[in-house]
């Protein structure tokens, strides 16, 4: 994450603009990612488009593509 981090703030975002937050036993990532999204009030949920699942066809992960499905006014990039 802190990779990530660095290179958002490289391609112009101060580190103020920037938060994470690491949930460890979560039951469903999409629905705690977009809780917290629509709760902070964050306009922008950035995503990687592969994760846990081990279907190699899906052009995204499972948990990307219920967030995108899901985030009406927020602006959702999915990065390899």
């Amino acid at each position: 994450m802190k990779k990530a981090q660095e290179m958002i703030v490289r391609a112009g975002s101060s580190e103020n603009q920037i938060a994470t937050k690491l949930v460890d036993g979560s039951r469903s990532a999409a629905s705690d990612i977009l809780e917290e999204a629509k709760g902070g009030g964050y306009g922008t949920v950035l995503l990687g488009r592969k994760g846990q699942s081990a279907v190699k066809d899906y052009s995204m992960g499972s948990v990307a593509g219920k967030v995108l499905e899901a985030s009406a006014g927020m602006t959702v990039p999915i990065v390899p």
